[in-house]
């Protein structure tokens, strides 16, 4: 019977540790409190459908624009300021928001064909997240 709690035990520890956010989640996700990209005087970004904005810290955010209308916010900050594979925050016009791992090395960089609606941004999160950059 030991042995059973003691997996049980090893179990929820190896979950509970695999699904904490990493360094980079929990500072874009600081950055999105404190950053609001509608707030914010945005520049050209990467690709023409992106207005982007740097914070002191390094933190790119802004805006990607979708062709059936919708702008998406994002927060992202870059592998070689976190220590880890970066991340990037992505919050929906519904309020959803999606954290991608890795994927963008040193500015987000996304297909150069403007992307039609959310479902081909969630394709292009769910095929670069946690990749390396």
């Amino acid at each position: 019977m030991k042995y059973y709690i003691l997996a049980a035990i090893v179990i929820v520890f190896v979950v509970i540790l695999f699904d904490l956010p990493s360094k980079s989640q929990k500072y874009v996700e600081e950055a999105s409190k404190q950053f609001d990209p509608a707030r914010s005087e945005l520049q050209q970004g990467f690709n023409s459908y992106v207005k982007m904005a740097w914070t002191k810290e390094g933190v790119e955010f802004g805006y990607i624009y979708l062709t059936n209308g919708d702008k998406v916010k994002y927060w992202f900050l870059s592998h070689h300021l976190s220590g880890d594979l970066g991340s990037t925050l992505f919050e929906f016009s519904d309020g959803e928001r999606v954290y991608m791992d890795g994927g963008f090395c040193c500015e987000v960089q996304l297909p150069e064909k403007q992307l039609r609606d959310r479902q081909e941004l969630e394709e292009v999160i769910k095929a670069y997240d946690d990749t390396t950059p």
